[in-house]
């Protein structure tokens, strides 16, 4: 609770002007949304898919013993990029923190298409975590950003159908793809591609606009 609070304190002081309330919603057809939703489906997708396997994987490269540990480290590492996510979109801006957590999931599933070692594993399974944590208080900085704070709630709303589909995909397809295989090799690849499409369409968000209006 301590550390929360101390997050939460400078956010409090924030005022909201009252033009904000009146944007509407995002049409889900329009460029800026697309974008929005491709990253999200990209970082939803690949931490869904991970935890949902993650002990599975973890016996795969050969650490049975310890894979009880790959779900609590994945969770510790959401926790810490649920609270860390929006003073990273503080520091460098929606579309940049976007990228770098897309990014970071390349990173993270690199050494689970290899046989990593027990600890870089568990390592990569924390760093995963926290991508799809720090999407959680990202992304609703960037929609009000963009649309205002009063479409918030409509338009994070549409957003989140790409968590379902991400939750629904990709953990299927990463069973589909073991069973087929034998292995998560081609599993992880595949979220290291969707997590380059993120990667991509983050940078196609664009800069935070002086004022936020409906795209």
């Amino acid at each position: 609770a301590i550390p929360v609070f101390l997050l939460l304190r400078p956010l409090a002081q924030r005022t909201v002007s009252l033009g904000e309330a009146a944007i509407p919603a995002a049409p889900v057809l329009a460029p800026l949304f697309l974008k929005l939703a491709v990253s999200f489906f990209a970082i939803c997708a690949v931490g869904l898919m991970v935890v949902s396997h993650s002990t599975g994987i973890l016996s795969a490269l050969g650490a049975a013993d310890g894979a009880w540990l790959g779900p609590i480290l994945y969770n510790l590492g959401y926790i810490g990029g649920s609270l860390t996510g929006g003073r990273l979109e503080q520091a460098v801006g929606g579309r940049v923190a976007l990228t770098i957590i897309n990014a970071a999931m390349i990173v993270a599933l690199l050494p689970l298409a290899f046989t990593a070692p027990l600890p870089l594993a568990l390592a990569a399974l924390a760093l995963i975590g926290a991508t799809l944590g720090g999407v959680a208080s990202v992304m609703p900085m960037v929609v009000s950003d963009r649309y205002g704070h009063g479409a918030l709630g409509a338009v994070y709303g549409k957003l989140n159908v790409a968590y379902g589909l991400g939750g629904l995909i990709a953990p299927w397809l990463a069973g589909v793809l073991y069973v087929a295989t034998g292995s998560y090799a081609l599993a992880m690849w595949f979220g290291i591609a969707l997590a380059a499409i993120g990667v991509a369409a983050s940078l196609a968000v664009g800069r935070k606009p002086a004022s936020p209006m409906a795209r």
